[in-house]
């Protein structure tokens, strides 16, 4: 299966259907049958999520007070 990179998108929700298959190779292969892109992950989320933040106003890259709302 080709990944076509101008598509390929990082950081987002995908949902996948497929099934496990064993190889003599590797010893177990994934056949995907179909490949949905359910919307784009935020950096932010995503960092949340790696670093075990409970809050995400941890996390953002500016973070905003509230004096500075714009």
């Amino acid at each position: 299966m080709e990944i076509n990179k101008n598509a390929f998108n990082v950081g987002a929700a995908l949902k996948a259907v497929g099934s496990f298959v064993r190889s003599k190779r590797n010893g177990y292969e994934i056949q995907i049958q179909t490949i949905e892109v359910l919307g784009n992950c935020p950096f932010d989320r995503m960092l949340m999520y790696v670093t075990g933040v409970s809050n995400i106003r941890d996390t953002l890259l500016f973070p905003r007070t509230v004096g500075n709302l714009f």
